[in-house]
């Protein structure tokens, strides 16, 4: 007799409502599905199951056997316990209400009266359970432990011990998201102490989430430390811009200052973590140091702060002049990596309808001019999601450090390995990586190449092994038929490309130990699903092509043609690329921009966003271009080392104070917001492309950042699937390989119309705005705007403390009508 098949659900009973769930579910998260909250401490969806702090304990009565009498009802931890069939669940009983009032009381015993002073004061989870669920007086009359307040667990995090909880979140966390347990408690009990083991300061680059998960205020951030009330913030939903992950974030500024960074949830991208870089990396917008104004440097070589008008008609001058006696192909433009969708947008539309030059490039020291390597062969340059490498099998990392290239997405790479994954690295240095790798292959730099034809060497020598189609099903009266056995795949294709190439000889000329090849090739060979990563300094590389023609065999061979993933050379390059910031017919790339403007054949430099004196590899060469250029014109934030050799230099916004989108390293399209007002004069890069070619003539017909938005989404078949509509999360736009954002030099759109400069006066008129903001000129201005903003924010907040007294009030008043009722039986 057969067993009955398993049921994947549970059907129980929560606070009088029958649910059905899958199986495995915890009870805290399937009384959610009913509208009952449990408050918790210790519990996190994102980690593991600690049950140490008692507050979520529920009235659960279990199922009985089958003839045996009926269980009394029980406390047991919610967010321990997993849903079974016939469970019935109270989450209000009288029991579960004292054991709860009594969890707060203990808890309370040592923890300081800080809230008015606590920057978790207003949105920490002890105060709102303390409001809810505790007792109205303490019974303790001892004196607290004291503790040194305000240690400092590094630069960035702060620990205050008096007020910690023991909930484990931050310990946790450490040990199994990065994979880094810098932090251990000392002793036990009311002595249990928070430290960080071996006394030093904590080393790891996402230290700043355990700010987000601790429930009580004991852990805060040095940076954001009594700088303001959460009541007092203005909040913006952004992305970040320091990587190509993208990752989603909330901006919280105060007098338009960025006063602190939060991670914004999107499972597809950052899940809820944020590294350091992206959380403390966004104060840049608020620096004293900004520039605030144009900078026009004179004839006799000196610098001087000027006007719109007169930086933009400089400029225009400068420009129109190399493009009539040099003509277009005299002027290069670099820039859009690190800018938003828009920026770039118009960016691509001034180089072609304005300037006409093909030479357009966003890589700063590309030696080919392949922004898709893949391209030829009908793929993307990144073809998997972030989220796909949780659940590879095999993952081979060639010439990347996503520990530094890609923090958040190594975080995915991490939870892949802990489900079985081999992490296979191949590097000429030491990486994070190398600590979990199955298999190491170090190489001497620029031998990639070799490392590729040793692995398919060593694949042709024992190929992957590919199942057969079952047989089809036997017909009544007949025996089925066995399954037929897995047969080699055909690599006479890949052999052929080696041209009779053996393992060996492959791994001695990469400087390679045969036995870690084979080792290698022999766990991508049984992998079912091989994802394949790609360092962004190898798409900069002249070979590239042989490169992405090795990787298309390798990951053939392996049976997953679209395993290959490049990692992109900045935050938004994917954007760029799609934008048409890519070298037209004939065009030049980035590094041949730099390498004719020092030889003297570029006459014009137009940078936006780009310090080629820190950036490009050749700094001397960069320093010639400069210098023999007859025009550079940049955009920048800052003063940099590239900006003292320029002739016009623009200030322009950070993306803080940009509206827009943005497009991650797997083609995610996403929205962020504006959240500081810009610095002073400081103008958006579209609106001064957009000034600057009704100067020279050609207007670009924008006003607005989001009339470039539906231009671009109309216009670019590659955002054909966000044409509608833009998801919270983004949404997934690529080419595979179609030729989607380039564009013919001088090629005009349907707005390119030329016309004639507007007067003066308009034009002093179009420089006061940005996308809807106000420059009407003085500080005194802004800070009235902003009191007058604080005012109303002041007014909102105590009219919903009022509100949130009575809901309080009614809250109590309902669960004292539950507690009087008999318990559950």
């Amino acid at each position: 007799m057969t067993a009955a098949p398993r049921s994947n659900t549970v059907t129980l009973t929560i606070d009088g409502a029958e649910i059905t769930v899958p199986a495995g579910t915890l009870v805290v998260e399937a009384a959610r599905q009913v509208g009952s909250e449990v408050p918790v401490f210790c519990y996190h969806p994102k980690l593991s199951l600690a049950g140490a702090c008692r507050m979520c304990q529920c009235s659960i009565a279990m199922a009985p056997p089958p003839g045996q009498p009926a269980r009394p009802p029980a406390l047991m931890t919610a967010c321990t316990t997993r849903v079974s069939p016939g469970m019935v669940v109270d989450t209000m009983s009288a029991p579960a209400i004292k054991a709860r009032e009594s969890v707060i009381e203990f808890l309370l015993i040592n923890h300081p009266l800080d809230c008015p002073v606590c920057d978790a004061g207003g949105e920490c989870p002890l105060q709102d359970n303390s409001h809810a669920w505790g007792p109205k007086e303490s019974r303790f009359a001892e004196d607290k432990r004291l503790a040194r307040k305000g240690a400092s667990l590094s630069p960035l995090v702060v620990l205050d011990q008096e007020r910690c909880i023991v909930c484990y979140r931050c310990t946790r966390f450490m040990a199994e998201v990065p994979g880094q347990a810098e932090l251990d408690f000392h002793q036990r009990g009311y002595r249990s102490q928070l430290r960080v083991i071996e006394d030093r300061p904590m080393q790891s680059r996402f230290q700043g989430n355990i700010i987000d998960l601790c429930p009580c205020g004991a852990l805060t951030s040095e940076t954001y430390r009594f700088r303001s009330r959460p009541h007092d913030l203005d909040h913006a939903d952004s992305v970040c811009a320091q990587c190509p992950v993208g990752c989603n974030l909330i901006l919280d500024s105060r007098a338009n200052e960025v006063a602190r960074v939060r991670p914004r949830q999107n499972e597809a991208v950052n899940e809820i973590w944020l590294c350091d870089k992206g959380r403390f990396g966004q104060h840049y917008a608020s620096s004293p140091d900004r520039l605030r104004a144009p900078i026009v440097r004179q004839d006799d070589g000196t610098a001087r702060m000027a006007s719109w008008p007169e930086a933009i008609g400089s400029a225009a001058v400068a420009l129109q002049r190399v493009k009539q006696q040099h003509g277009p192909q005299a002027i290069g433009v670099i820039g859009g990596r690190n800018l938003t969708n828009e920026d770039c947008y118009a960016l691509a539309r001034f180089a072609s309808e304005v300037l006409e030059t093909p030479n357009v490039d966003h890589r700063i020291g590309a030696r080919n001019r392949a922004a898709n390597p893949l391209a030829a062969y009908g793929l993307d340059s990144f073809n998997s999601e972030y989220i796909d490498a949780e659940h590879a099998d095999a993952i081979f990392l060639i010439g990347a450090d996503v520990y530094e290239e890609m923090p958040v997405f190594w975080l995915r790479i991490r939870k892949g390995i802990t489900k079985g994954a081999k992490l296979l690295v191949a590097n000429p240095r030491s990486t994070e990586a190398d600590r979990l790798a199955f298999r190491r292959l170090r190489y001497l730099p620029g031998q990639e190449l070799a490392v590729l034809r040793a692995i398919a060497a060593a694949l042709v020598e024992k190929p992957p092994m590919v199942e057969q189609p079952a047989p089809p099903p036997p017909a009544e009266g007949q025996e089925p038929q066995p399954a037929p056995p897995p047969v080699p795949r055909d690599l006479s294709g890949l052999a052929a490309a080696l041209g009779g190439l053996t393992a060996e000889a492959a791994a001695q000329a990469a400087n390679l130990n045969i036995d870690a090849v084979r080792a290698a090739a022999a766990a991508l060979a049984v992998a079912k699903r091989p994802l394949i990563y790609v360092g962004s300094r190898l798409t900069l590389r002249s070979d590239v092509d042989q490169l992405a023609a090795a990787l298309v065999g390798l990951a053939g061979a392996l049976g997953s043609p679209k395993a290959i993933n490049f990692f992109p050379e900045g935050a938004n390059a994917r954007g760029a690329e799609y934008a048409g910031l890519v070298p037209g017919q004939g065009g030049l790339s980035a590094g041949e921009i730099i390498a004719a403007a020092a030889e003297g054949t570029v006459k014009a430099l137009y940078l936006v966003g780009e310090n080629v004196l820190e950036t490009h590899p050749d700094r001397q060469q960069a320093e010639r271009a400069l210098a023999n250029a007859e025009v550079v014109v940049v955009h920048e934030l800052f003063e940099t080392a590239t900006t003292q050799h320029a002739h016009v230099v623009f200030a322009a916004t950070a993306v803080p104070e940009k509206d827009g989108t943005m497009t991650n390293a797997e083609g995610r399209l996403q929205r962020l917001y504006r959240g500081v007002i810009p610095a002073e004069q400081a103008l958006a890069d579209w609106r001064i492309l957009a000034d600057l070619s009704s100067e020279m003539g050609v207007a670009l017909g924008y006003a607005a950042a989001v009339e470039i938005t539906r231009d671009m989404l109309a216009d670019l078949p590659v955002y054909a699937p966000a044409a509608e509509n833009i998801p919270a999360e983004g949404i997934i736009c690529r080419t595979f390989g179609s030729d989607a954002g380039a564009r013919a030099p001088g090629a005009t759109r349907r707005r390119g119309t030329v016309r004639r400069p507007p007067p003066a006066h308009l034009l002093r008129a179009r420089r006061r705005r940005d996308d809807g903001a106000s420059h009407r000129g003085t500080a005194g201005h802004r800070a009235c705007a902003i009191r007058r903003g604080e005012r109303g924010r002041r007014r909102a907040f105590w009219t919903g403390c009022r509100a949130a007294r009575h809901a309080q009030y009614r809250a109590r008043l309902r669960r004292a009508q539950r507690a009087r009722q008999p318990a559950l039986s």
